[in-house]
This record gives C-alpha cells, structure tokens and sequence, in this order.
C-alpha cells in the first residue's frame, strides 16, 4: 500500500451551501479533497480567545484530556472509505500499556490531528480517487496538463466559490502544558 501523508490546507464556507468545508491537500502533490464540516468542527480549528463564550465540549477535547492525563500520545491517524465512500477514519495512540488503534468520526480525529500536530495518512489511490481540481490560489505544476474547462466540470465552479483561509494551528497539548478538564 502506498500511503500519502495528508496536509490540512484549508478551511472555508461553501457560499452554495452555507456550511465550512475542510481543504486537504495530499503533501508533495496537487492533489486535494474536500471535507464538509459542521460549524463546532470548524470553530475547533479557530484560534482560542478569553473572550470567546465556551462551547459544549466536543470528543476530540475529550480524547486530548485523557491522552494527556494517561502520558499518551497520538502518533497518527489513518482515513480510508468506508460503505458509501464516507471516509472512516483511526487514531494510533501509545499510552502507559503500549500502542492502540482506535477507530473514532472521521472529522474528529482530522481536528484531533491537526490540534496535535500529528500526521494524516491515507492510502495514495484512495485520494487520487477522491481528488478534485487544485484549490484556487494553488498554481498546478508545470508538467501537469491545464485543468478541465470550468464550463465542463460543475465541480470546477464550486472549487472556485470557496474562498479558502486557514489559521494558524493551536499548539500542541504537550506545547501548552496539562490543563485541567
């Protein structure tokens, strides 16, 4: 199996539909797959402020916690489809009694990674599979072949709709020190 390490490239509003979509971006290449996202998903990838009023707690804070309180970490997570194409997706943790895998929502764990600073992995056809056109401010490589006429692919316009922003990741839960639940 030829796994391609996943980059989180952005997050956006689709201005068709009216909710965050996640831009992933397979590393060293142009290829990129787009996630749809609930707006608590998108808020954890926000930068934190004091003054922002606090949100119901959400899994993947509940797995850095008890990652954290147990000496774990998590190493990596790893995507492939499932029935229906929906991605599923598990966590590799070590912890005090070794290494687990553990199968958790694939958008949680994504967020989990990108909060810890962990890579992504997913099985290189799976995304060539899943790829859609490069996003809109990324130059396709020389080599490749211009991208298909925007009147001929739908898909096309609606890559282009997003305007595509990602902040800056949170540090690491090892980065910012034990903090209490």
């Amino acid at each position: 199996m030829d796994r391609l390490q996943l980059i989180v490239h952005g997050l956006s509003w689709c201005l068709h539909h009216g909710h965050p979509v996640l831009v992933l971006r397979g590393a060293e290449t142009n290829l990129f797959a787009w996630v749809s996202m609930a707006p608590e998903d998108a808020e954890a990838m926000a930068p934190t402020t004091a003054q922002r009023p606090r949100s119901k707690a959400r899994v993947y804070e509940l797995i850095e916690h008890v990652i954290d309180r147990l000496g774990g970490q998590l190493r990596q997570v790893t995507l492939w489809p499932g029935p229906d194409a929906i991605l599923q997706a598990e966590l590799e943790l070590d912890g005090p009694l070794g290494s687990a895998p553990v199968r958790a929502h694939c958008i949680d764990t994504i967020v989990l990674a990108w909060r810890q600073g962990c890579p992504i992995w997913i099985d290189r056809a799976v995304m060539e599979a899943l790829a859609g056109p490069p996003a809109p401010e990324v130059e396709p490589p020389a080599s490749t072949p211009d991208p298909p006429n925007a009147q001929a692919n739908p898909f096309q316009e609606f890559i282009a709709s997003l305007d595509i922003d990602l902040p800056e990741p949170p540090p690491t839960t090892r980065e910012r020190g034990s903090e209490s639940c």
